[in-house]
C-alpha cells in the first residue's frame, strides 16, 4: 500500500515509554502527520504534550491539534483539525492565515466535504460520524468515500479507520486513498504493528462480482 498515514495519538496520559513506543511505530511507515487528540490533551500536562510534540516534530511530522488553537499555540504545532463548523472554520482561518494547516472532519458528509473544499480547507477528513442517529460507517465505507473524492477534487482527503474492525474486511480497488489515518483506538488494539503491518501489506484487488 502506497498511502501515507496520519496517526492520532493514543487517549491516555502519557509516560517516557510511551512516546518513544509512539514514535518507533510511526517512523516505521511513511507517516505525513500526527494528531493530538483532545482525550490525550485532557489526560496530560503541557510539559508532557510538548516533549511529544518535539519527538513527532523532529522526525520530520507535521502536527495537528484537535480543535484547539490555543493548544497549538502553546505547544507549537503545525495546525488544527476542527470538526464540520462553517463559521468556527471560517474564524480559525481567519485566525490563523495561511501559514497553518487548518483541516476539517467531516465524518461521511459529502455535502459537508464539499463545503470545506469551497473554503479551501487544506484537507477534509472522512470517518465516522459519531453520531447515534446515522448508522455506523464501515472502513469499507470510509475508504470508498475518500476514493470517490480522490476522483473529483484536488484537496487532499483522509480515510480515518477503526482498528478494531477486523483487517480483513478492507479491500482496496484501482487505487489507495493518499492518506490514511489511524484513530486513537489503534493504540489498544492487542497488537498495533501487527494491525498496521497487515494493512500495509494490502493489494489492490478488483471487488467481488455481484
Amino acid at each position: 500500500m502506497d498511502s501515507r498515514f496520519y496517526f492520532s495519538s493514543p487517549a491516555k496520559k502519557l509516560n517516557d515509554d510511551d512516546i518513544e513506543y509512539v514514535i518507533k511505530t510511526i517512523e516505521a511507515v511513511d507517516t505525513a502527520a500526527f494528531l493530538i487528540s483532545s482525550g490525550c490533551i485532557e489526560q496530560n500536562e503541557p510539559d508532557q504534550l510538548k516533549k511529544l510534540v518535539v519527538a513527532v516534530q523532529n522526525k520530520n511530522i507535521a502536527v495537528i491539534i484537535s480543535d484547539d488553537v490555543a493548544t497549538m499555540n502553546i505547544l507549537l504545532a503545525d495546525g488544527v483539525q476542527i470538526g464540520s463548523e462553517i463559521e468556527h472554520f471560517k474564524s480559525v482561518r481567519q485566525a490563523l492565515g495561511e501559514r497553518f494547516i487548518i483541516g476539517a472532519y467531516i465524518g461521511s458528509s459529502k455535502h459537508d466535504a464539499m463545503s470545506f473544499g469551497e473554503l479551501n480547507a487544506d484537507y477534509v477528513a472522512f470517518g465516522p460520524d459519531y453520531d447515534d442517529e446515522t448508522e455506523d460507517k464501515s472502513n469499507q465505507d470510509i475508504i470508498d468515500l475518500v476514493i470517490w473524492w480522490q476522483e473529483l477534487f484536488s484537496i487532499p482527503a483522509i480515510a480515518y479507520l477503526n482498528a478494531h474492525e477486523d483487517i480483513e474486511k478492507i479491500s482496496f480497488s484501482k487505487e489507495y486513498p493518499d492518506f490514511v489515518a489511524l484513530l486513537p483506538n489503534f493504540w489498544s488494539t492487542n497488537e498495533p504493528q501487527n494491525w498496521l503491518k497487515q494493512l500495509c501489506e494490502k493489494q489492490l484487488s478488483q471487488p467481488p462480482k455481484t
